[in-house]
């Protein structure tokens, strides 16, 4: 017989804040606690899950990029626009989109993480540690890279700081044991704004490191023309691993727009480290003054991200900041955005999973939005769990 319960229709790669740190929602256990919002109270609260989230029929999801953030949910997902509740499936570019930028709660979070324990990579027989250098260098890899046999190819958005990557590059190699000149070398080529590391050992150790961190499933050749991954390790490290990290994507992929702000990019079809980068920007209360979506006639798509740095230098981005910070000082500051301008809506297959309402009232948080709860009918069996959400 089918059962009804009442939950959260979310995507398996969905992320949601825990006190462990960003966890997808097929990563969750039923003993986590997740960040939502008091309906009544209009207050962020932790909630303990009372069960395991519980995978569903069907894999019709809707990836919804608006100004300030993305969310990846199923078609009948229940989402708050600026003119009442709605589904996913029925959202349009143009609308407002209700987000969720509490800076007293992300404050929390970043004192919270700060308690998180130093993950570990196992690479081969070798045993990493996910420091500060280690943090900045995934940064640098995690958008756009070319990796290939025996070397990695930076290409820069701003030449400001290649010298700054360079040297932490290569403390963060000697400190996995790599020694410099004779397992690898380093060089930047500045009339093409290009750093390249070339890999001096008989297996290409380095490009094969750095796919197995964020193609952790793929060993071909075609590996780069995937969706990149973003490790767990990561996820559930403290907060300074999160700064370091962040700053190696400003500092390889940003650079000073004509107006002052900052601009980044990342590939479209790289949602997860996407939707990651725009969490961890908020773990600091950087919010994203908008958005593009840019799909050239050859190549593919990306996302333009625009944001303006705060005047406490969070990240040490050198001329790189100064220069946006000089541009941005007769600039009036913006009040927090509480809704959000759609830009770009994609159909996509995902898993479906249903997140057990574990208070009434109370609606969890993912991908920086608010997720309303709904009924959902679930038959079980010995195999697999399936259910169906109401149209």
């Amino acid at each position: 017989m089918p059962e009804e319960v009442v939950g959260y229709i979310l995507c398996g790669d969905s992320y949601v804040w825990t006190k462990r740190g960003i966890l997808k929602v097929q990563e969750l256990e039923k003993t986590d606690c997740v960040l939502g919002l008091d309906v009544e109270k209009r207050e962020p609260t932790f909630q303990e899950l009372a069960f395991q989230p519980e995978e569903l029929d069907g894999d019709h999801s809707i990836r919804i990029i608006s100004d300030a953030n993305e969310i990846l949910v199923p078609e009948q997902t229940k989402l708050y626009m600026i003119g009442g509740k709605t589904v996913a499936s029925n959202v349009v570019e143009g609308e407002q989109l209700d987000i969720f930028y509490r800076p007293k709660t992300f404050n929390m979070l970043n004192d919270l993480y700060c308690a998180n324990e130093k993950q570990h990579l196992h690479i081969d027989s070798r045993r990493i540690s996910i420091t500060e250098n280690f943090s900045y260098l995934m940064g640098t890899q995690a958008v756009a890279q070319k990796w290939v046999m025996h070397k990695i190819v930076m290409l820069l958005e701003s030449e400001e700081n290649w010298r700054k990557i360079c040297a932490i590059l290569k403390e963060a190699f000697r400190e996995i044991g790599l020694r410099h000149e004779y397992d690898y070398k380093i060089f930047y080529r500045s009339d093409r704004k290009k750093i390249i590391v070339m890999d001096e050992s008989s297996d290409g150790f380095i490009p094969r490191m750095i796919s197995q961190i964020f193609e952790p499933e793929s060993n071909d050749d075609l590996a780069r023309t995937r969706p990149q991954k973003m490790p767990l390790v990561l996820r559930l490290s403290p907060t300074n691993i999160y700064r370091q990290f962040m700053e190696g994507v400003l500092d390889s992929r940003a650079k000073v727009s004509k107006g002052g702000l900052l601009k980044f990019y990342t590939f479209a079809r790289d949602d997860e480290v996407h939707r990651f980068v725009l969490m961890v920007l908020t773990l600091f209360n950087i919010q994203p003054r908008y958005s593009f979506f840019n799909e050239p006639e050859w190549g593919f798509a990306t996302i333009n991200t625009y944001l303006a740095l705060p005047k406490e230098h969070i990240f040490d981005l050198k001329s790189l900041a100064l220069a946006s910070q000089d541009l941005l000082r007769h600039r009036k500051k913006d009040e927090v955005t509480l809704y959000s301008t759609v830009k770009n809506v994609a159909r996509v297959r995902r898993s479906h999973y249903v997140v057990h309402s574990p208070k009434e009232h109370w609606d969890i948080i993912a991908d920086l939005t608010p997720i309303h709860s709904q009924k959902v009918s679930l038959v079980r069996n010995e195999n697999k769990n399936t259910g169906k959400t109401p149209r």
